[in-house]
């Protein structure tokens, strides 16, 4: 089939059909069946891998999550001490007596 008659055929523009034989030619089937990421690529990068395989923000929230924790741990920590000085001493908050 001539150029003319393949588009015809097939309903296709000359410029695809062009644009598929250059590709054909250039790479063979395999090109023609290649997939390429369409449109812009994202403005901002994907996250880098540290050496141990996380990225910063894993990182950053793993030692997030650590810091929340051990900043809870010592809230209660501190408020069993001042229980037990409250007992210990009768140190507290006072009922008033009228």
């Amino acid at each position: 089939l001539s150029y003319a008659e393949t588009v015809a055929k097939y309903d296709l523009s000359f410029c695809c059909l062009k644009k598929w034989l250059r590709k054909y030619r250039h790479g063979g089937y395999e090109e023609l069946l290649a997939i390429k990421p369409r449109g812009r690529p994202p403005k901002m990068p994907k996250p880098k891998k540290s050496s141990n395989g996380m990225s910063e923000l894993e990182r950053l929230r793993e030692e997030n999550e650590y810091l929340k924790a051990e900043n809870a741990y010592l809230k209660k920590l501190k408020a069993l001490d001042q229980e037990v000085n409250a007992e210990m001493f009768g140190i507290g908050p006072r009922s008033s007596e009228n």
